[in-house]
């Protein structure tokens, strides 16, 4: 799957779930940068970029229940409870998706702010993706309102989370914030059950940290008795201008 992008500067094509061999069967033509995600394989070459990254996979081929019964069993028990208390969750794709953008950036930049940070969701980009029918965002709510928000990039065979979000840091007590805790697991399980009516294969969790020193995050994610993986992620440089602005970030993060 290809999809362009238009940033304040640079035009990107970005590249997702193709298993490519050469850069060269990659077309350049309009584009100042070239992403490519999850490739199997490292690529080598001029301005090129590689990066490898630990993931997990949650094979979605399989039946229903087993995919439950590897779930660990505290975490199958929580998935139950939330079900209980009538978690509702929701769906959103193309225009959908684009009309939920803004109360989950609005969540998103909260969650970082409560931990004294400064992050913000790449919404034009994720826009471009909807009108692609290649995002997904999913939504848990509990007592009705919105807490738990996730997102997908996907095509016709594999889905990779990308960003994930909720209010559990501004919750108000420890029982609210283990109920939202609670609605992420289900919300985890009822995506994959979503992908699984769509024919999808594989469903990525979008990155580890490490697979032999998990740290919180990471355990949290293998709960679901994901399979570790690893693939690359490279950054191609077309246009003087993408290398231009490549140095200069460069520059700027070996300075702070």
């Amino acid at each position: 799957m290809i999809i362009d992008t238009k940033g304040r500067i640079l035009k990107a094509r970005n590249v997702w779930f193709e298993q490519v061999g050469s850069l060269g069967d990659i077309p350049k033509d309009g584009t100042d940068i070239v992403y490519i995600y999850g490739n199997s394989q490292p690529l080598s070459g001029s301005n090129v970029i590689c990066h490898k990254q630990y993931s997990a996979i949650t094979d979605l081929t399989l039946c229903r229940d087993d995919i439950f019964s590897s779930f660990a069993s505290n975490l199958r028990n929580e998935i139950r409870r939330a079900k209980r208390e009538e978690v509702t969750v929701r769906f959103c794709t193309g225009d959908d998706a684009i009309e939920q953008l803004p109360e989950f950036a609005e969540t998103f930049r909260h969650l970082y702010e409560e931990k004294g940070e400064k992050e913000e969701l790449p919404v034009k980009e994720m826009k471009t993706f909807a009108e692609e029918n290649a995002l997904m965002i999913s939504a848990a709510s509990v007592s009705g309102e919105a807490k738990v928000f996730h997102s997908y990039i996907y095509d016709g065979n594999s889905c990779r989370l990308t960003f994930s979000c909720s209010e559990f840091r501004a919750a108000s007590s420890k029982e609210e914030k283990q109920s939202f805790a609670r609605a992420n697991k289900l919300l985890h399980w009822e995506d994959m059950l979503y992908f699984i009516d769509k024919g999808l294969s594989v469903y990525d969790w979008g990155g580890l940290t490490s697979p032999e020193e998990p740290n919180g995050i990471d355990k949290f994610k293998l709960s679901f008795g994901c399979k570790p993986v690893e693939y690359y992620n490279i950054i191609k440089p077309i246009t003087m201008k993408a290398m231009l602005v490549r140095e200069i970030k460069n520059q700027i993060t070996k300075r702070s």
